[in-house]
């Protein structure tokens, strides 16, 4: 399976696509943690 030129081009694609998810990820984590920190220091500041 490794041979095949297509399927090498998208093992080498793979470590970028899961990288991309572990930061979207991580951002997500860090905007949930932001909004739950504006939220508990300013209870005010809601909508």
């Amino acid at each position: 399976m490794k041979s095949n030129k297509v399927e090498g081009k998208v093992i080498d694609d793979n470590p970028k696509f899961g990288r991309l998810l572990v930061v979207l990820f991580i951002a997500v984590l860090f905007v949930g943690f932001l909004t739950w920190l504006m939220e508990t220091r300013f209870p005010d500041f809601g909508w």
